[in-house]
């Protein structure tokens, strides 16, 4: 199937030329050069390393053209966001931290994870969500995420992760997941090897720690869906 695409704040499909639906693209609001791309490749061209970057996936390029057009307020960060302002955490969790979290529809995906400022309640950032993936491989990405954040714009300095197997990922720099690699898990693939590289080239000096989820509860980067 073929379309025409009119839309002027489109950056890689030129504006009158008839070019293949696609079955996933993904908006940038807020990165190097803001618009519509169509693999995650460019997206992440675009976002990673930039600061307070905003871009989401879409399954079709009607909901993409859209949602350019709404800007990242109406979409980006807006699911299931549940804060209570008035929850008190015990003294012994550190407040200056980015806790983290995964949803994964099924045990293969589809996957998303996101990181939220503990202290302001904020998100700091959102992936996803992706076709195929899985929990522990969300809990790695968002951990990882995170350390990238800090390490480039400082402010935090712990990291919450529910996941004791993706910490221990990030700690030994490898992931040992059992998704096999194929054309489906491809896009999955690239990112935890790009994620990977990264660990090995870098320090990082902020703590990742294990969320006690049945002492404190839920963790607030908690998607609620459960």
């Amino acid at each position: 199937m073929y379309m025409a695409c009119d839309n002027p704040g489109i950056t890689n499909i030129r504006k009158g030329i008839l070019v293949p639906m696609i079955q996933k693209c993904y908006v940038v609001w807020v990165g190097r050069t803001p618009g519509i791309y169509e693999t995650w490749d460019e997206c992440k061209s675009e976002v990673v390393g930039f600061p307070e970057a905003r871009c989401k996936g879409f399954s079709t390029l009607e909901q993409a053209e859209k949602a350019l057009k709404d800007g990242w307020e109406k979409h980006w960060g807006k699911k299931d966001q549940k804060y209570k302002a008035d929850i008190k955490y015990p003294d012994e969790i550190q407040k200056n931290s980015i806790v983290v979290d995964v949803s994964c529809s099924g045990p293969n995906g589809p996957m998303e994870y996101r990181g939220i400022g503990l202290k302001e309640k904020r998100i700091i950032f959102e992936r996803g969500s992706f076709r195929v993936g899985t929990n522990n491989i969300g809990e790695f990405l968002a951990i990882v995420e995170a350390i990238r954040h800090i390490a480039k714009n400082g402010h935090y300095d712990t990291i919450y992760s529910d996941s004791q197997v993706a910490i221990g990922w990030v700690r030994n720099k490898t992931c040992k997941t059992t998704l096999e690699r194929s054309e489906a898990t491809k896009e999955i693939h690239a990112i935890i090897d790009e994620a990977l590289e990264w660990l090995r080239k870098n320090k990082y000096s902020c703590k990742v720690i294990k969320w006690k989820t049945t002492q404190w509860g839920e963790i607030p980067a908690d998607y609620g869906r459960k």
